[in-house]
């Protein structure tokens, strides 16, 4: 626009000198009396004055030389790059939802690889299962003593105890006793462990570097132009709105934290566990814990009434077996948590 001006004045202060009369003695001034020098011209050729004319009207200053004009390459292959302050670049950038081609051509060099959230991160959670129970033990049998021996009146109840135990208020007639109790033991929990799949993001991003600059143009530096689906990018770290002219803004990481888990698996109470032993009864005084079986019956812990006929049962000894254990139910583990994308960086970009 400033060479325009200066040719549209040139132009009009020459009409003006032509049009006039002189202004001393009468003469006529003409172009051919006009001498001088016009004032300092582009780097190129200026415009051709008219007639034998080499001073003011003989040259109006060119645009200017063999560089190219104000934010233009020479070649179509190039694009004029002008860094915005704080951004790096340029870079090329290539979006894909599988995995981005490799760089190469012009922009050879891989810069970072990113990812476009959100992902969908697939999984689940091994099954729960329960360990053996520890530590379960067993309880004495329990008693109930009656008056009668057909057990309809209730004289006395307790457990039979350890070792000789003597029934409270002289025994009774009949008895009924109850299958020893297990208390239950404790089941480890194991399974529960995650079982994840690949993330799958929106987008998967690779920036491409290493284009040779060109000319200067204008306040930038030419590059040669993307490719394909390629675009043309600056970047900054962070998530930033995009400077402008470049306005396609592209928020992608370049890590990500798996925060997938599963809720810890537990157990259920031991159930099913069983306590066998041999429960003795003595209408004397005569248990012998060396001997537990010499003057005794044997009472069966099914919940039925015994009785040793014509006496009274006065002592019982436990005789406990092995415990046998039962089985703890597991629980189930649910899924938790998701991948979070880490580290944004911001491209802004030209055509797409």
């Amino acid at each position: 626009m400033s060479s325009s001006r200066s040719r549209l004045g040139l132009v009009v202060a020459l009409t003006s000198v032509l049009a006039a009369p002189a202004a001393c003695g009468g003469e006529e001034f003409t172009s051919d009396d006009a001498a001088g020098t016009a004032g300092p011209g582009g780097d190129g050729s200026g415009a051709s004055g008219g007639g034998n004319a080499t001073g003011t009207a003989a040259s109006a200053g060119g645009a200017g030389g063999m560089g190219t004009s104000a934010g233009t390459c020479a070649s179509s292959d190039e694009v004029c790059i002008d860094v915005p302050d704080a951004w790096s670049g340029p870079v090329v950038l290539l979006l894909d939802v599988g995995e981005p081609p490799a760089c190469g051509g012009n922009w050879p060099i891989e810069d970072r690889a990113t990812v476009q959230g959100p992902a969908v991160g697939e999984h689940s959670c091994s099954a729960c299962e329960c360990a053996a129970p520890t530590g379960g033990d067993c309880q004495s049998p329990a008693y109930t003593t009656y008056s009668n021996q057909s057990c309809t009146t209730k004289k006395d109840d307790g457990d039979a105890g350890s070792g000789c135990y003597q029934i409270p208020n002289s025994g009774g007639s009949g008895l009924i006793a109850q299958a020893a109790l297990a208390t239950p033991g404790d089941c480890l929990a194991t399974g529960g462990d995650p079982i994840v799949a690949a993330p799958e993001w929106t987008a998967r991003g690779r920036a491409c570097a290493g284009a040779t600059a060109g000319d200067a143009c204008g306040g930038g530096t030419c590059y040669p132009a993307p490719e394909g689906d390629a675009r043309i990018c600056v970047y900054r770290s962070g998530e930033h709105n995009c400077p402008n002219s470049w306005s396609n803004q592209h928020v992608l990481y370049e890590d990500w934290d798996d925060e997938r888990s599963c809720t810890a698996c537990t157990c259920g109470e031991e159930s099913g566990a069983v306590c066998p032993g041999t429960l003795y009864g003595y209408s004397v005084t005569a248990c012998d814990a060396s001997n537990p079986s010499a003057s005794s019956v044997t009472l069966a812990q099914d919940g039925l009434c015994k009785f040793i006929p014509g006496n009274q049962i006065k002592q019982l000894y436990w005789l406990p077996g092995a415990r046998v254990a039962g089985t703890c139910p597991a629980g189930s583990s649910e899924p938790e948590g998701e991948v979070m994308p880490v580290d944004p960086i911001t491209y802004c970009c030209r055509g797409g």
